[in-house]
């Protein structure tokens, strides 16, 4: 799994930490997260995280999945970590101090035909025509 992946997921968590301490709305996100992973308290998703080794990066294709539904804070938490993402490569753009720069996209979230892909494509596109 990528960083990508994982701040997904740590996203995923978020949200269903601020839901189980009454912060945040039941979402299709923690549904995903009770039929998938049987995360139906905090208890339950300390227990897996901490006593269980559980593979937090395993949980950003629910994230994907929540976002397609247009689930709205699964669709905020693709928008944050893009925009993340996304600064990380102008940031990198800045400081290489050349007239162009050619990337490429490895891991399954960016390299794929998925929402998160096409968010970042979008953001990526902007600034290209900005630039132009």
């Amino acid at each position: 799994m990528t960083e990508a992946d994982i701040q997904l997921a740590n996203g995923h968590f978020m949200q269903l930490r601020k839901e189980f301490d009454g912060r945040g709305e039941h979402t299709t996100i923690t549904k995903l997260a009770e039929t998938s992973f049987n995360i139906l308290s905090p208890e339950i998703l300390i227990s897996k995280i901490y006593k269980e080794n559980f593979d937090i990066a395993s949980a950003a294709p629910l994230v994907l999945t929540a976002a397609e539904d247009n689930d709205k804070i699964a669709l905020e938490i693709i928008d944050k970590e893009t925009e993340a993402l996304f600064l990380h490569v102008l940031s990198m753009f800045k400081k290489l101090n050349q007239p162009s720069m050619e990337l490429a996209f490895i891991g399954g979230l960016i390299s794929s035909d998925n929402i998160f892909q096409e968010c970042f494509a979008t953001k990526f596109q902007k600034l290209y025509r900005a630039l132009n």
